[in-house]
């Protein structure tokens, strides 16, 4: 629910604010959630390379949703602004974060165990005692 129900809503609204191009960008915001996500429900390690990159990938982000304002006469320094409108970029970020999430959460569902001698009820048949067990 989280990643194709929110995420897909803010993907959309947000395509029709900032573009598709600057759309699918936020959606490399998928990886640090997931990562995040990862670390605090699954307990999973990551590599310092990986952590480099994810923030390597955050630069960019950055890089090249702002920019730098021009100076005008009388101003001594420039604002670093957004290009795009504001509400646009909360829908992407939220588009790549739930997309991060409903990742995880699916990994954490797909955790099934069913052990040997014991079968599942599936679609409303039962098959052999009817009890499963779901393991994270």
């Amino acid at each position: 629910m989280v990643g194709y129900v929110i995420g897909d809503y803010c993907r959309f609204q947000g395509y029709i604010l900032i573009g598709s191009r600057f759309g699918q960008l936020f959606m490399s915001l998928s990886a640090p959630a997931a990562a995040i996500t990862g670390r605090l429900m699954l307990c999973e390690q990551m590599r310092p390379l990986a952590i480099v990159g994810m923030c390597v990938t955050l630069t960019g982000i950055a890089m090249s949703i702002l920019s730098k304002g021009t100076k005008k006469e009388g101003e001594t320094t420039s604002a670093i602004r957004l290009k795009l409108p504001f509400k646009g970029v909360l829908y992407g970020c939220g588009a790549g974060i739930c997309q991060g999430i409903g990742l995880v959460l699916s990994k954490c569902g797909m955790e099934v165990t069913i052990p040997v001698g014991v079968t599942a009820d599936i679609f409303g048949k039962t098959y052999g005692n009817g009890t499963y067990k779901i393991g994270f």
